[in-house]
C-alpha cells in the first residue's frame, strides 16, 4: 500500500486522504468486522476504490448527491468511504422513514442515485414513485438483487470495476456529507458538512477524548451511520486511528454485552439510552466488560445515578459529549462522573451564554441563565443548511449559532445545560427546566424513564406532567409525588403535577426525547393519569 499518492507536505486533509494514510500505516491489520466479514485496511480499500469506480461508472459526478438508505452495516460503511473517494456527498438517511419522507430528502437533496438494500427497498421504490417525472435518480441495491428493472445491483457493477484509486481531485472545502436532522417540527434540515470539517470532527473528538493512534482501538458502531456522532465519532475514528470498527445493524443489550466481551471492545460510544439498556439488561452481571477503556456518550443528559453507574461498573474514563450536528463536539467533559452534568469547550470551539434572544455580544454573567451560542468559524462546523438559506439566517448571527439551549456558566467557567429554551415551563411566573424535574424522577428506583413537559392550565398558565416508564410496575403517581416533595434539589413548585405512565418513551436515534410527541399526546388524552395531583 505504499505506492497509494498522497497530498504534498501541507496539503489539508480530506476524508479520502486521512483513510489513505490509515491503510498505508497497517495495511494488514483489521480495519471493519461484522460477523463473518472481515476486512484488513488493505481488503477495505482495494474495495472502497471498486465501489468508488463503480459509481462514477453508474453515473455519479463529484458534487452529486447519494443517498443511502441503509442499517449501520459494514455494506453501509464501505460505501460511504466509496462516496467520499470520488469526490461525491454523502447522504444517509435514517433507513426507518416513510416512503414521504425519504422522498422528500431524494427531492431535497437533489440525489443522482439512492443506495438500498432488500430490507428498505419496499419503501425507497414506494418513494421513488411519488416524485416528480422530471427527477429519477439512479438506483442501486446493495448487498443482493432486488427484483425490480429499474434497479441495479451496485455490487455487480463493483466486481467488474476498477480497483485502482480514482483519477479525481477533491478539495478540504468540497462537501463530504449532508446530514437531514431529525426535523421535530416541519421538514428536516440538510446539514452541509465540508471534507474539512469531518477531518476535525475526528481530529477534535480524538483530542478532547484523550485518543491515541496505532493503540489497536476495538470500536463498538451502536450509533447510527447516518448519525454525525455514528459516522465521524465513532466509524471514521476508528479508522483514522487505525483501530477496528464492529457495527451493529440493531441494537440488542444482550448481543451487544456478548460481542464487547468476545471482540475485547475497548471504545463505546452511546446515549444514555443505550447505557441504561446494557446495564439493565440481565447478562450484564455475567460478561465480562473488563476490556473496556474509554467511554463517551452524548444525544441527551445523562441521570446522575446512571453516570455514576457507568462509571463505576463499565469505565471511569467517560466522556460527556455535548453538540448537534451542525456545530459538533462544542463542549465536553472528560471524567463526567467526577462533575455530573458540566462541561468545557471542545479543544476547536468558542463558546458564549447571552441573553434569551440577545446578540452574540449580550453575554450574561456568570452563574445567569441565558442561551448557549457557539462560533461558527469552528473548523468542525457546518457550512448552512442545504438550499435553505431562510433556516441558515435564523440559526446563524453575527458568525455565532445559536443551540436553543438553555445554558448557565459557573465562576469556575464551567458549562451546565439546563434545558431547551422552547421547552422551558412557566408556572405560576416561575421558570422550570424539565431536565431537572426528570433528574430527580429518575433518582427514584422505581422509575426507568422520565419525560417531562409543561401543558396548559386556566389558573397557573401551565402545569408540569411527567411521563413514567416503570421499573417496578407497582409504582404509584402518590408514591412520586412523595419522593419529589422530599427530594433535595427540587422545589416543590417545579413537582409534577401529573403523571401519565407509557410503556416506552419517544426519543429520535440519538436518545433525545421528542416532547413534541409527549405535549401532542397529553393535549389529546388531556394528560389522563391515575391521579390529579393538587398544588
Amino acid at each position: 500500500m505504499s505506492d497509494i499518492p498522497l497530498p504534498l507536505s501541507g496539503t489539508p486533509m480530506t476524508l479520502p486522504t486521512l483513510v489513505e494514510l490509515a491503510v498505508s500505516r497497517t495495511p494488514d491489520q483489521l480495519a471493519l468486522v461484522e460477523q463473518e466479514q472481515h476486512y484488513t485496511y488493505a481488503q477495505l480499500y482495494s474495495q472502497v476504490c471498486a465501489q468508488g469506480n463503480a459509481l462514477s461508472e453508474a453515473g455519479v459526478a463529484p458534487g452529486e448527491r447519494v443517498i443511502t438508505v441503509l442499517p449501520t452495516s459494514a455494506s453501509h460503511a464501505l460505501l460511504l468511504l466509496a462516496i467520499f473517494q470520488i469526490g461525491a456527498v454523502a447522504v444517509p438517511i435514517n433507513p426507518r422513514l416513510k416512503p414521504d419522507e425519504v422522498a422528500y430528502c431524494i427531492e431535497h437533496a437533489q440525489a443522482r442515485a439512492v443506495c438500498f438494500e432488500s430490507r428498505t427497498a419496499p419503501v425507497v421504490l414506494e418513494a421513488v414513485r411519488k416524485l416528480a417525472a422530471s427527477w429519477r435518480p439512479r438506483l442501486l441495491a446493495v448487498g443482493g438483487e432486488i427484483s425490480a428493472p429499474e434497479v441495479t445491483p451496485l455490487d455487480v457493477l463493483a466486481r467488474q470495476a476498477r480497483r485502482e484509486r480514482p483519477a479525481v481531485t477533491i478539495d478540504p472545502t468540497d462537501l463530504s456529507l449532508i446530514l437531514y436532522t431529525s426535523g421535530t417540527t416541519g421538514r428536516p434540515k440538510g446539514v452541509t458538512i465540508t471534507h474539512a470539517a469531518s477531518v476535525a470532527r475526528v481530529m477534535g473528538l480524538a483530542l478532547n477524548h484523550g485518543l491515541t493512534a496505532l493503540a489497536g482501538l476495538r470500536v463498538l458502531g451502536l450509533m447510527p451511520l447516518f448519525h454525525t456522532v455514528g459516522l465521524h465519532g465513532v466509524f471514521l475514528t476508528a479508522l483514522a486511528l487505525n483501530g477496528t470498527y464492529y457495527p451493529l445493524a440493531e441494537f440488542q443489550p444482550a448481543r451487544a454485552l456478548q460481542l464487547i466481551q468476545d471482540a475485547q471492545i475497548d471504545y463505546l460510544f452511546g446515549s444514555p439510552t443505550h447505557f441504561h439498556a446494557l446495564l439493565s439488561h440481565p447478562a450484564s452481571q455475567e460478561v465480562d466488560l473488563s476490556s473496556l477503556k474509554h467511554l463517551l456518550y452524548a444525544g441527551a443528559p445523562m441521570p446522575t445515578p446512571l453516570l455514576l453507574q457507568c462509571s463505576q461498573r463499565l469505565c471511569s474514563n467517560l466522556t460527556h459529549i455535548y453538540g448537534n450536528t451542525e456545530t459538533y463536539n462544542s463542549l465536553f467533559y472528560r471524567h463526567a462522573a467526577e462533575a455530573p452534568q458540566a462541561l468545557v469547550p471542545g479543544v476547536y470551539h468558542r463558546v458564549r451564554v447571552v441573553s434569551i434572544g440577545g446578540a452574540p455580544e449580550d453575554e450574561v454573567p456568570a452563574e445567569v441563565e441565558g442561551e448557549l451560542i457557539v462560533d461558527t468559524h469552528s473548523p468542525e462546523s457546518f457550512s448552512g443548511y442545504w438550499r435553505n438559506p431562510e433556516a441558515t439566517a435564523r440559526c446563524v448571527r453575527d458568525g455565532w449559532y445559536y443551540t436553543g439551549d438553555v445554558c448557565l456558566r459557573d465562576r469556575a467557567g464551567r458549562f451546565f445545560i439546563v434545558g431547551r429554551v422552547d421547552d422551558m415551563i412557566i408556572s405560576g411566573a416561575e421558570n422550570i427546566h424539565p431536565a431537572e424535574v426528570e433528574e430527580a424522577l429518575l433518582s427514584h428506583p422505581g422509575v426507568g424513564d422520565a419525560g417531562v413537559v409543561g401543558v396548559p392550565d386556566p389558573h397557573w398558565g401551565q402545569r408540569v406532567v411527567a411521563f413514567i416508564e416503570r421499573r417496578d410496575p407497582a409504582l404509584t403517581a402518590e408514591e412520586l409525588d412523595q419522593h419529589c416533595r422530599q427530594h433535595p434539589t427540587l422545589a416543590t413548585f417545579k413537582r409534577p403535577r401529573q403523571y401519565v405512565f407509557v410503556e416506552k418513551l419517544p426519543r429520535n436515534p440519538s436518545g433525545k426525547l421528542l416532547r413534541f410527541l409527549l405535549r401532542e399526546q397529553a393535549a389529546q388524552s388531556g394528560a389522563v393519569s391515575e391521579r390529579e395531583l393538587l398544588p
